[in-house]
């Protein structure tokens, strides 16, 4: 009985863990942010009790808006020259989606809070942007030294993990496959 219940948890960590590396790994490549990058950041958010659906969506839109290839999800028909330039007045100086989320922390961190801060929120990250303020009032320093703690407790997906993990998925893939296939010639 405990070995299965040990085996069961080994399991269901396992899972959770090739769940969510692909979860980022598909984020990752919306985005153009690294998996390291999205993992660390999704898990200093989570410190300030902001959850990763509210992340990935609100770095999806803000990573579009940056490359100009959508137009305002806000409803305000801001064109993306407009929000180009809206950027540029903020100090945005990169369209690299993991430079440009420090240049805007770093304005969060020196805005007031209110209004303002909760409207500019909302038109760089959409209608969930105003959730994202707690962490983004961190700053730069704030949210780098966040990462790098939840880097030392191992709970960021580097590249090196993230490369192991898809090729576990896979192979688990081929294997329940393989069963599947044994599955339809015995009911055959």
């Amino acid at each position: 009985v405990v070995g299965q219940a040990v085996g069961d948890a080994l399991g269901g960590m396992i899972q959770r863990t090739i769940d969510t590396t692909i979860a980022f790994d598909k984020l990752s490549q919306v985005t153009g942010a690294s998996v390291k990058f999205l993992s660390g950041f999704t898990e200093a958010a989570d410190d300030v009790r902001i959850g990763s659906e509210v992340v990935n969506a609100s770095l999806t839109i803000f990573s579009k808006k940056l490359g100009g290839v959508e137009d305002a999800l806000d409803g305000s028909g801001q064109t993306a020259g407009a929000f180009a330039s809206k950027l540029k007045d903020l100090g945005i100086t990169t369209d690299n989606m993991e430079e440009a989320l420090f240049q805007v922390a770093d304005v969060f961190e020196k805005m007031p809070n209110g209004v303002d801060k909760a409207a500019l929120a909302v038109s760089l990250f959409g209608k969930q942007g105003a959730a994202l303020i707690p962490i983004l009032n961190k700053g730069r320093a704030g949210i780098r030294g966040m990462m790098d703690d939840a880097e030392a407790t191992g709970k960021v997906i580097d590249q090196e993990l993230r490369d192991k993990v898809i090729k576990l998925a896979e192979a688990q893939d081929k294997l329940n496959d393989s069963w599947g296939g044994i599955e339809t010639r015995i009911g055959a």
